[in-house]
């Protein structure tokens, strides 16, 4: 657990700094690049997300408005979009994260664009109009340009429960690894954001990281060890943007769901250490986050579903009616 340890304490020191933050996501970012992981990461995501939008949710995605929140620092998702549907989409970010993405990672993007378009050409119809505008662009080093060749809009907003878009103007709404961040009074505010946003019959497909991010770099550590953590003690040490996580069950992510008014597709949870997605309610598979009598007492009676979760994938729907 030491590499944990000195991970946390580092993110804890420029977490605490009148500009660390800011400091450490322009190194991270903007020297170092460490985002480019990203683009592999979805690389290996979007057909089964693909997958989801077809044969889960049923969705015709040829001219699909397709929307991802929180996009991170990639214009990557936007060029999937554009192969995947026809349009660039919408690919948001808020200052609440502070991300944005950056034209240093174009050239990759296009590259990893031109990979996936071979890896779906058994699953979906690719015009190839389409390729040969992803050639057209290679070597392009202007994003605005990008988002307009491929009819998709890149948008910073101020907050995740005021934002741009209108009244039942996308299909899809997209977000994977980020609203663990979002503070519970935050979440569903945004969620109840995305119902109004989303069409009748529009689809939510999100996946919420439950685990401790500081296992991500230490996997001695278990995943859900910040179950084990006080609150108080907690707010004392990973209350600043580089720490934080809201530490919800997915049981409570359920519920905000419901009360928004969406309907419960599927849900499916990460089984560490198979690394394999499962039905939620199916507890054969994996092991426990943390062992029960480590846990603090708000976590006491979670169901065994929730303590074996690393991950989630809730898939909701907002009735057509």
């Amino acid at each position: 657990m030491i590499k944990a340890v000195v991970k946390g304490t580092g993110l804890f020191l420029f977490g605490s700094m009148p500009v660390g933050v800011r400091f450490y996501r322009y190194v991270t970012q903007n020297v170092f690049g460490t985002m480019e992981s990203h683009i592999y990461k979805m690389y290996r995501k979007w057909p089964g997300l693909v997958s989801d939008m077809t044969d889960v949710c049923g969705i015709s995605l040829e001219k699909a408005r397709l929307w991802e929140h929180e996009a991170g620092w990639t214009p990557y998702i936007s060029l999937l979009f554009y192969i995947t549907t026809g349009s660039g989409g919408t690919v948001l970010n808020t200052r609440a994260r502070g991300a944005r993405i950056l034209a240093r990672h174009i050239e990759k993007s296009i590259e990893m664009a031109k990979k996936m378009a071979d890896k779906l050409s058994g699953k979906i119809h690719i015009p190839e109009e389409r390729l040969k505008l992803l050639d057209s662009i290679s070597g392009c080093k202007n994003l605005q340009e990008i988002f307009d060749i491929t009819g998709g809009e890149y948008l910073t907003d101020s907050s995740p429960h005021k934002l741009s878009l209108g009244n039942s103007s996308r299909d899809v709404l997209l977000s994977g690894g980020q609203l663990e961040h979002y503070r519970p009074e935050v979440l569903k505010l945004f969620f109840k954001e995305a119902y109004r946003i989303l069409s009748p019959g529009g689809f939510m497909i999100v996946t919420i990281n439950h685990s401790d991010h500081l296992h991500l770099f230490d996997g001695k550590l278990p995943f859900l060890y910040h179950y084990g953590i006080q609150d108080r003690i907690y707010k004392m040490t990973r209350s600043n943007p580089l720490l934080y996580h809201n530490r919800m069950l997915p049981e409570e992510i359920m519920g905000i769901l419901k009360d928004c008014g969406f309907e419960k597709i599927k849900i499916t949870r990460l089984a560490l250490p198979e690394f394999k997605y499962v039905e939620y309610s199916d507890t054969d598979l994996g092991s426990y986050g943390i062992g029960r009598r480590y846990l603090t007492e708000r976590y006491k009676n979670s169901t065994d579903s929730a303590l074996k979760t690393a991950a989630a994938k809730y898939i909701y729907r907002k009735p057509s009616g």
